[in-house]
């Protein structure tokens, strides 16, 4: 009997061994799953995170594409167009402020005047060197990070319009109803949108008083029209740009005028400021 009993609990001990394998081989194949899943997980995270960085790391050619696609869509709304020429908070600033001046008395035709110009100006490319031509800027050298003394100096030149930006919020300051009626009046606009086209040039030149230039970069190339077989139909000089993070926002500082003006065909686009015209024919 003692015999027999000692044969069953052995028995039993077999049996709970190989549960136990079971059990141990279960939560190993579990766990490399798990370990398994973790690593591709991390894989995917990094890699997206690789993309996102690169992809970040291109921001400051923002700018210069948004400048680019006026050509390339044929663009000839002239709000959109501003939109694409600014950046930033100046984006909004002029964005808003086209919006108002629209159906101004005073600039109605000017801004009709631009639509019709630019059509022309695609019509008369596509006639002479193909309805396919796209618009880029062609790197030729290399980018050139900016260093610190670099970033001063245009910190420094932009620190230096500072009294005159400060002049023109104090003077929207002073403005009291009758001068903002007047406004209205001479611009053949509302009252009410005559003190919010006020507050959107009070609120730009705020944003020149108070400011950071954090980035920048040097870029060597020119802007090109082209082709699909890759013919030149126009082209600028050689030229630098300079590009730069200005308040959290990339800005070409020095070398949009010339893409502006071989996107549209228009010189006026690229050096109005129809925001400073309003404040020195009419508010100053």
């Amino acid at each position: 009997m003692e015999k027999h009993k000692h044969n069953t609990d052995a028995s039993v001990e077999s049996t709970e061994t190989n549960t136990l394998d079971a059990e141990n081989t279960k939560k190993t194949s579990n766990t490399r799953k798990i370990i398994a899943g973790a690593a591709i997980i991390i894989v995917i995270c990094a890699g997206a995170f690789g993309i996102f960085s690169f992809i970040r790391s291109l921001d400051y050619m923002r700018p210069v594409k948004d400048i680019c696609s006026i050509y390339n869509s044929r663009e000839t709304a002239p709000a959109k167009i501003f939109r694409l020429i600014y950046s930033g908070g100046d984006k909004k600033a002029y964005n808003s402020a086209y919006k108002i001046i629209a159906n101004s008395d005073v600039y109605y035709q000017y801004i009709d005047s631009i639509s019709t110009e630019l059509e022309d100006y695609y019509r008369d490319n596509a006639a002479s060197g193909g309805s396919d031509i796209k618009m880029k800027f062609d790197i030729t050298g290399d980018k050139v990070k900016m260093d610190d003394s670099q970033l001063a100096i245009i910190y420094n030149e932009i620190e230096a319009k500072a009294d005159y930006y400060q002049n023109i919020v104090n003077a929207i300051d002073n403005m009291g109803k009758d001068d903002v009626k007047n406004l209205a009046d001479a611009l053949g606009i509302s009252h009410k949108r005559a003190s919010t086209l006020c507050s959107i040039i009070r609120e730009r030149c705020q944003s020149y008083l108070k400011f950071n230039v954090s980035k920048g970069y040097y870029i060597t190339g020119r802007y090109v029209l082209y082709n699909k077989s890759g013919e030149t139909a126009a082209k600028t000089e050689k030229l630098t740009l300079s590009v730069i993070k200005l308040n959290g926002s990339w800005y070409i500082y020095e070398g949009r005028n010339e893409g502006v003006a071989l996107a549209t065909g228009i010189d006026y686009i690229a050096y109005d400021d129809i925001l400073w015209d309003i404040f020195t024919k009419y508010i100053q």
